[in-house]
């Protein structure tokens, strides 16, 4: 694979196809920033130029809010962040990765690959994919993470075998698969009735998670992720991850 800045890019076309379509999270001679770029105490400066601002911290304001169910013990399994033990479904680098601006490029006769035009809502659509294998732990819940407004959708398909035949991570696709989930952003102040009236506020996005009450056997099963972003603007940091929750 490659690896510049903290990025990790997969030489597999299988595992991500990042490194295929050079995007700039990949290729250095194409980075703009965005992977790991800024640290605490990192000025992003020529070595000739001041430090501005010594003396003026800048300040930051977060909001959370959490809706949370008592814990039962005779009635909850206890499930632990799939991340945590390497069920973590990533076609990054291995998070980020860079969303090109293709109409700019367009204009170039330059066109990315993965950029396609959709004419009936008149964006710009960016698709990359990767397939990697399912772990021996069952998912109870999946939050595909991605960044709004540019993150458009991610779909998860599982080649589950059939007629006794089992899919190669190469075989796996969108039309060999079956789709075990599919999250799409939603917008509060919309009217969408996807998504709890608690959730339903102006300003905010919501990215529902897929359920599994009963838990989702995937161990050896090949799974392919499809993640498509709005890339009629560019963006320097958008991620593909998918972060189960799963009975370990």
């Amino acid at each position: 694979g490659a690896y510049f800045n903290g990025a990790k890019c997969s030489a597999s076309s299988t595992a991500s196809s990042l490194l295929q379509q050079r995007n700039p999270t990949c290729d250095i001679r194409h980075y703009q920033g965005g992977q790991w770029a800024c640290h605490h105490m990192w000025p992003l400066l020529d070595a000739d130029q001041e430090i501005p601002w010594t003396d003026q911290p800048l300040v930051l304001r977060h909001k959370y809010r959490f809706w949370v169910q008592p814990y039962t013990e005779d009635y909850h399994t206890p499930v632990v962040l799939g991340e945590s033990v390497g069920s973590v479904l990533l076609i990054g680098s291995p998070w980020e990765y860079d969303v090109p601006k293709c109409a700019q490029q367009q204009q170039q006769q330059q066109v990315p690959p993965g950029c396609k035009y959709d004419v009936a809502t008149k964006t710009w659509i960016h698709t990359i994919t990767g397939t990697v294998m399912g772990k021996k732990h069952p998912f109870v819940s999946l939050n595909n993470h991605c960044h709004a407004p540019t993150c458009l959708s991610t779909a998860v398909y599982a080649c589950f075998p059939k007629n006794n035949a089992t899919y190669s991570l190469e075989d796996c696709n969108a039309s060999t698969g079956q789709l075990i989930c599919e999250s799409k952003p939603v917008y509060g102040h919309t009217g969408n009735t996807t998504i709890a009236t608690k959730f339903e506020e102006a300003g905010f996005i919501a990215i529902p998670a897929c359920i599994w009450a009963d838990g989702l056997d995937l161990d050896g099963i090949p799974l392919h992720i499809v993640k498509t972003s709005n890339a009629t603007e560019g963006h320097y940091g958008e991620m593909s991850g998918g972060q189960p929750w799963v009975i370990y």
